[in-house]
């Protein structure tokens, strides 16, 4: 017989979860009254009903890093706390990337995606890239869980189950569903309550770009997922990134600010370095120094000023840089 002292106690968490997951899986007749489980092909609507046109829209549009940038994150004392399994206890699996605008977050974020997929190919890796230059489920969190879901339930389809949650008694024959934020809510916690031996990593880009009240409720939704998935021994790592404001706290997380990176600096030099096609004459020399300089940090103006120079250099006009 065991004792807790509450809801809130860890020791009750771990043993709540674990029943849950058990329970789960043993199939149920419905007793009068109550709702059938959904079918193979309800599940399947379901499941299509979540997706939407613009849903990688913005992930596809930013460029791939250049050669001689990013690495630098793989070997940060940060990052690798962020993926050590053993310290999840201490940051509760959020790892938050900060920066100024223009210092190339999303860029970072493309680039650690595409290296957990190649590294981390016993994990499951979900991931979102909000956009406030696109439509409405681009940069709502509404978008957001029905992108993370699709993806999660896609790969493990026996997390479908929890569709039966919803207490559906009809669809449309269209297959369309029309969801709101909190069904989608309970469906992800579920969801990851429900993941067993599956480790996921999820990585969420661009915070800044949904609205502000919308954010802070999804932050407090994912601190209460990490403190379940801690107390039940399930792995679930989560990596943000935004910019500085507006400022959210969190209790438990680690965090890495972007323009305070000694790799983020090399890695303007290394750009200048490579693509900045004006000779190396004492002249050029400076301005490379200036343009180090002056960028203080952001990268997306290097960018530009670099195609600017390397244009004017080719008219011969060496008098304008």
């Amino acid at each position: 017989m065991c004792r807790f002292t509450g809801l809130e106690d860890v020791e009750y968490r771990k043993v709540a979860a674990a029943l849950q997951r058990m329970t789960n899986m043993i199939p149920r007749k419905p007793r009068i009254g109550q709702i059938p489980p959904l079918n193979k092909e309800q599940k399947q609507m379901l499941l299509e009903s979540l997706r939407f046109d613009q849903i990688d829209s913005r992930q596809m549009t930013i460029k791939k890093a250049h050669a001689k940038t990013c690495k630098w994150l793989l070997e940060k004392s940060e990052f690798l706390d962020w993926l050590n399994a053993t310290k999840l206890v201490e940051h509760h699996g959020f790892l938050w990337i900060k920066g100024n605008p223009g210092t190339g977050k999303s860029t970072l974020m493309k680039f650690a995606l595409a290296s957990a997929r190649k590294m981390m190919k016993d994990k499951i890796i979900i991931s979102f890239f909000f956009n406030a230059r696109g439509e409405d489920l681009e940069k709502s969190t509404v978008g957001m869980y029905r992108s993370l879901l699709l993806q999660l339930l896609e790969r493990i389809p026996e997390l479908q189950d929890i569709f039966d949650s919803l207490g559906l008694t009809t669809l449309s024959s269209s297959g369309h569903h029309q969801w709101s934020v909190e069904p989608l809510k309970e469906l992800f916690m579920q969801a990851i309550q429900s993941l067993g031996r599956f480790s996921l990593v999820c990585f969420i880009d661009a915070l800044d770009e949904c609205n502000e009240l919308q954010i802070r409720d999804m932050v407090s939704l994912f601190e209460s997922i990490g403190g379940l998935a801690v107390s039940a021994g399930i792995q679930f790592q989560i990596c943000f990134s935004s910019r500085h404001y507006p400022h959210i706290s969190i209790q438990k997380g680690l965090d890495l600010v972007l323009e305070a990176q000694e790799g983020h600096n090399q890695d303007i030099t290394n750009y200048l370095d490579s693509e900045l096609k004006i000779g190396h004459s004492k002249l050029a020399e400076q301005i490379r120094g200036e343009l180090q300089e002056k960028a203080s940090g952001v990268f997306m103006w290097v960018v530009l000023v670099v195609q600017i120079l390397n244009k004017e250099h080719d008219e011969g006009r060496i008098h304008a840089l």
